[in-house]
């Protein structure tokens, strides 16, 4: 009784350690008998442990995902605008370059042909392109014949930029050369509309104005006069195809996505990559930003752009290019998938991360698990690991107080049990059968009435060793196993003489384990064993073996009959509760299992091999080193 309520005592402490480790770890605390629990209840409180770490980790994985994924955002776009502005300006300041050598080239080339021979006599010499003059004819193919000479060496001419070259006297046609498949008319009236052009607006370059002007041409104009007063001029119109311009920097506006406009100051569109515009006029809005600020951003249809202008050395002409902030961020997002493959990878490492230290975190608890059930099972030598924390630890160690307590408990209750057991089994003992005793003595009386043989002498010597290994067995628990196995041979010797031919037995013991000490009266209830159950309800002889030798580290004692066995399911002889219901034999095999159990181990005790009708085996097993064994 007292070691029950020490027991429960332990229990009690050891659950209550439990419940208060478990409630810390749910954010609960014990207060008094009142459980003060936090005020918020979420998935998170309710998660597991480890499920929470693992949760907390892809949260902070996430989270920092975020901040990561943003930063690098702005620093890519920021990148890239810098990128792109740095590139737009280079750009714009190149091609003005190239396209200010090309005008350059237009312009050298129609000075050349102003200064020729031909033009230098006409200033002297009014009446050298009169159609009254006999030289006329001659004059004009000297003109022409020193223009094609200047269009040979001219780079322009080269290079595709003029396609033709037209001289006007007094707004009069005199003569063209060209370079394409042109007819007369058409160059004529162009270069002539072209001349009004000029004068209306008073430059240099005119651009494809419609109605005034046909096709898709530039042109550049240069008038020539005798004198400031003379009414008479000579007008040198060069053309040049605005395609062949727009092919200056039509190849890379196409792949960067950039727009490309050749304005005047009025915002005339000369030349542009979006051609539909081409001879139109760009926004006032968009005229004005040009006009305050070389480089920015404006807003064209809801759409936002950067731009960046440039205006030409020669001549009043402004290159304008301009590109979509969209297009900036695309060049911002072509770094995403690197991003993503980056995100991915350290998903990856962070679950595994959360894994692992989610499971080394709560550890405590299937370990706590495995040891409760391991003590469920009654083995109490269970014992939690050292963690190198301080909260864990606490519980670790009163766990393992609590097993070793409860141990030392049970080994004590099941010894006080064994002791009584013994003292039950030594109090029978003590006590002979009333049945046996009746019975050998009837055979003593018949035998002692049919004749005076040496029988008789035999069965009073092998009862009176009987009675006295039995009843006079003193404190010493240990004997040898030669006294065992006589005093089973004293037995067997009485109960062949009662049944006669229906039981025999033998006895086969290596000489070499005579001396070997095993505990009092182990082999004798085995053999009694064999013979109740053995010739029960069996007409047919009995045999009884015993064989007692030496297997390796052990010696083995085995008592075998072929009598009529039972069912080995039904003998519990682990049961903590043993009775004397089942008479003498049932006492006597369970408290041999389970005093060589508490001598020598889990290993050894008895090993029943038993089935109707297939007779019955006994196996004991006792060490070869055991303790107080007689030295050989």
């Amino acid at each position: 009784m007292i070691c029950s309520t020490v027991l429960a005592v332990k229990k009690s402490a050891f659950f209550e350690t439990v419940i208060t480790a478990i409630g810390y770890a749910n954010g609960t605390q014990e207060k008094g008998a009142r459980k003060v629990r936090k005020p918020w209840k979420s998935l998170l409180r309710k998660a597991p442990i480890h499920s929470r770490v693992v949760i907390i980790c892809v949260c902070f994985m996430f989270f920092s995902m975020l901040v990561i994924g943003g930063y690098l955002s702005a620093m890519m776009y920021s990148k890239s605008y810098e990128s792109t502005c740095e590139k737009m300006q280079i750009y714009t300041e190149k091609t003005v370059q190239n396209i200010d050598q090309s005008f350059s080239f237009i312009s050298n080339t129609g000075l050349a042909v102003a200064t020729g021979g031909t033009i230098g006599y006409w200033i002297s010499n009014v009446e050298l392109f009169d159609p009254e003059n006999p030289t006329y004819y001659n004059n004009i193919n000297d003109l022409k014949s020193e223009t094609a000479h200047v269009l040979t060496y001219s780079n322009a001419w080269k290079t595709n930029y003029i396609s033709y070259i037209c001289i006007l006297l007094n707004e009069e046609p005199l003569l063209y050369v060209s370079r394409g498949q042109m007819t007369p008319n058409s160059i004529y009236q162009s270069a002539i509309k072209a001349n009004e052009a000029l004068k209306e607006s008073g430059q240099q370059f005119i651009g494809n104005i419609p109605p005034f002007v046909n096709g898709d041409e530039i042109y550049h104009v240069r008038i020539m006069k005798r004198d400031f007063s003379s009414e008479d001029s000579l007008a040198i119109i060069i053309a040049t195809k605005e395609e062949v311009l727009y092919k200056e920097y039509a190849e890379f506006d196409e792949v960067n996505g950039v727009s490309s406009y050749l304005i005047d100051e009025s915002g005339y569109i000369f030349s542009s990559s979006e051609r539909e515009l081409v001879g139109e006029r760009i926004e006032e809005s968009f005229l004005d930003a040009v006009k305050r600020q070389e480089n920015g951003s404006i807003n064209r249809e809801g759409n936002d752009y950067l731009y960046f202008s440039k205006p030409l050395s020669a001549n009043s002409l402004t290159l304008v290019n301009i590109v979509p902030k969209r297009t900036i961020m695309d060049q911002t997002f072509e770094g995403l998938p690197l991003l993503f493959v980056i995100t991915g990878l350290l998903c990856i490492l962070l679950l595994a991360i959360g894994f692992v230290v989610s499971f080394k975190s709560t550890s405590f608890i299937k370990d706590l698990v495995v040891c409760m059930d391991e003590v469920m099972k009654k083995n109490y030598d269970a014992k939690m690991p050292h963690y190198h924390n301080k909260s864990v630890d606490t519980l670790s160690q009163h766990f393992n107080d609590m097993t070793s307590a409860m141990k030392t408990l049970i080994n004590d209750t099941y010894k006080a049990k064994i002791m009584r057991q013994e003292m039950e089994l030594e109090f029978i003992q003590q006590q002979v059968n009333p049945h046996f005793l009746f019975n050998v003595l009837s055979t003593i009386q018949i035998k002692a009435k049919m004749c005076g043989d040496e029988t008789v002498y035999q069965m009073l010597t092998s009862l009176s060793g009987l009675l006295r290994a039995s009843l006079y067995s003193g404190k010493n628990t240990m004997t040898s196993l030669l006294e065992e196995v006589k005093y089973a041979e004293f037995y067997l010797y009485l109960q062949k003489q009662r049944y006669n031919d229906r039981l025999n037995y033998c006895i086969d013991m290596d000489q070499s384990l005579e001396k070997f000490q095993i505990p009092r009266l182990t082999l004798e209830p085995i053999v009694e064993n064999s013979v109740v159950h053995g010739m029960e309800g069996v007409s047919d002889r009995v045999t009884i073996s015993v064989k007692i030798f030496r297997d390796e580290q052990d010696v083995v004692i085995r008592v075998e009959d072929d009598g009529c066995g039972f069912d080995v399911d039904a003998l519990d002889l682990s049961g903590e509760d043993v009775t004397l219901d089942g008479g003498r034999e049932k006492v006597g095999l369970k408290n041999t299992h389970c005093r060589l159990v508490m001598l020598y181990g889990e290993g050894y005790g008895l090993k029943i091999h038993s089935g109707f009708g297939q007779g019955t085996m006994v196996e004991i097993r006792i060490p070869w080193e055991q303790r107080g064994r007689e030295e050989q």
